[in-house]
């Protein structure tokens, strides 16, 4: 009788070994790609756990596809997403949330590379914080690696009433390089309607807003606010404590935090704005 099947002598106790060694191994690769983003708390008719935040089927379609009306919804990032398509605005189209937070556990990164739109692209999406902790080894980056000039091109987007949303404590990424994109931005909505009230009282606090490795962002932090109107002007929005730096074109006019038209009541106030190394413009580049 063998009462020690796994550290069994025999070739044939080692094959087994082996084995069992395989199919644990497969079965802990198989968690971890299903469970990237977990939710911990809240929410209706979600699932335990899922793969991608933008794409298909994933988190945010989930929540723009059932009333979360009265939710207070917990999500952690327990595994990193490298590969967003951002497929899916996050709307909350069936009914808003109280609140939706998202926190990492561990080191995470959530990544993409995408055009003309933001990776995460909060659209009409009110209540939602995304804190990175930046502590006790937790952290999470949010970065769009795409180098495209293409408008909305972005990591984070603001738009269509996007209104009290917050992201605090995160290390964002970005590199896009046109006059109608940035790593965060505030976009004007455009389907432009007496109900537009602006992208209004959301906070960009402690973060650290820099380039992808050597491709830089030409605006970390750029509003173009719906002029319609007064009313429609994004207002009440805060950029506090943050680091912004390494942003740069050589032949263009590079902007740390670029309030355009169309906003009011703006709050920038304890930012550190820096280049880590020394820069060459042509005649017509520069930085304001």
């Amino acid at each position: 009788m063998e009462n020690n099947l796994y550290f069994k002598k025999s070739a044939n106790g080692f094959t087994r070994w082996m084995l069992c060694t395989s199919i644990i191994m497969l079965c802990l690769f198989t968690v971890n790609v299903n469970a990237q983003i977990t939710v911990v708390s809240g929410g209706a008719g979600l699932s335990a756990s899922y793969g991608s935040l933008t794409k298909a089927g994933g988190l945010f379609s989930a929540l723009n596809g059932t009333s979360q009306s009265a939710q207070t919804i917990v999500i952690a990032i327990t595994g990193d997403v490298l590969d967003e398509d951002g497929a899916n605005a996050l709307t909350g189209a069936s009914g808003m949330w109280t609140s939706l937070s998202f926190t990492p556990s561990g080191p995470r990164t959530i990544s993409g590379t995408i055009s003309g739109t933001g990776l995460i692209d909060l659209s009409g999406a009110d209540n939602v914080t995304f804190d990175g902790i930046n502590s006790g080894g937790n952290s999470l980056t949010i970065a769009n690696t795409n180098t495209a000039s293409t408008a909305n091109t972005s990591t984070i987007q603001f738009i269509n009433d996007a209104t009290n949303n917050t992201v605090k404590n995160c290390i964002i990424r970005g590199a896009a390089t046109g006059t109608s994109t940035a790593t965060i931005f505030f976009s004007a909505s455009p389907a432009i309607t007496v109900s537009i009230a602006g992208n209004d009282g959301n906070i960009i606090d402690r973060n650290n807003i820099g380039p992808v490795g050597t491709n830089f962002p030409l605006q970390p932090i750029y509003s173009l606010g719906t002029t319609t109107a007064a009313a429609n002007f994004t207002s009440g929005v805060q950029i506090t404590n943050n680091n912004i730096f390494d942003f740069f074109n050589s032949a263009a006019v590079a902007t740390g935090v670029f309030v355009s038209s169309g906003n009011t009541d703006w709050t920038v106030t304890g930012n550190s704005l820096y280049q880590t190394a020394s820069r060459a413009f042509t005649a017509t580049g520069g930085f304001i």
